[in-house]
């Protein structure tokens, strides 16, 4: 199979770090700067906490004898796997992907925490964070393989409020000042049953079951 694929950056990243790096991406606060052309494709997008950035590591380079096989971070200590067994920047074709969080945004500027991308990064889309799509909530169920020597699994847990959002069968209202969540017209005995099957705390008592 020989088919060309062609991008056109929606826009580029505006980064403190200008050096490729593989570690404490989670504190960077960076903008990310849409073309104008494309600025009305924002509206709406302030309404959401985190998004999902597709970006082109165009400082990147793919060398198959050493990038196809290698040790995640170049470490000795861990085993040998294939580049798409891990998240090395070196890869034949070089997109990054990450979920980050939104800071801000003021016109055609969208100031952001946690992009892992260099300053001058092409960007080639950017999409709203949706948990039913893939929760980064739930990462600890995913973690697995040689990753759990740098995530150790950890007992998975529910925020409150999602999960009497899930137990009740009801969503979330945007606000003014928030989210507000709404649930259906139960009577209490039901509202406290449902808590109780979804989170493990009775109302009734103030304790938790499990």
């Amino acid at each position: 199979m020989n088919r060309q694929i062609g991008f056109q950056p929606i826009g580029v990243v505006r980064s403190p770090v200008s050096e490729p790096i593989d570690e404490n991406w989670g504190g960077v606060v960076s903008e990310i700067r849409i073309e104008h052309h494309l600025a009305g494709g924002l509206r709406g997008i302030g309404q959401f906490f985190h998004l999902v950035v597709v970006f082109w590591m165009h400082q990147t380079a793919f060398n198959a004898s050493a990038d196809l096989v290698r040790r995640p971070r170049g470490r000795s200590d861990m085993p040998e796997v294939g580049i798409f067994a891990q998240r090395a920047k070196h890869r034949p074709n070089p997109i990054g992907v990450t979920t980050v969080r939104l800071l801000e945004v003021d016109g055609n500027v969208l100031r952001v925490q946690g992009l892992d991308a260099i300053d001058g990064t092409p960007v080639l889309d950017i999409k709203p964070f949706v948990p039913a799509s893939g929760s980064a909530a739930d990462r600890n169920s995913c973690i697995s393989g040689w990753n759990r020597i740098f995530h150790p699994p950890k007992k998975r847990t529910l925020p409150f409020a999602y999960a009497i959002w899930r137990g009740c069968g009801n969503g979330w209202r945007r606000t003014g000042s928030g989210y507000r969540m709404t649930i259906p017209c139960l009577a209490p005995s039901d509202f406290t049953q449902r808590t109780r099957s979804a989170t493990g705390w009775n109302l009734s008592s103030g304790r938790r079951d499990r």
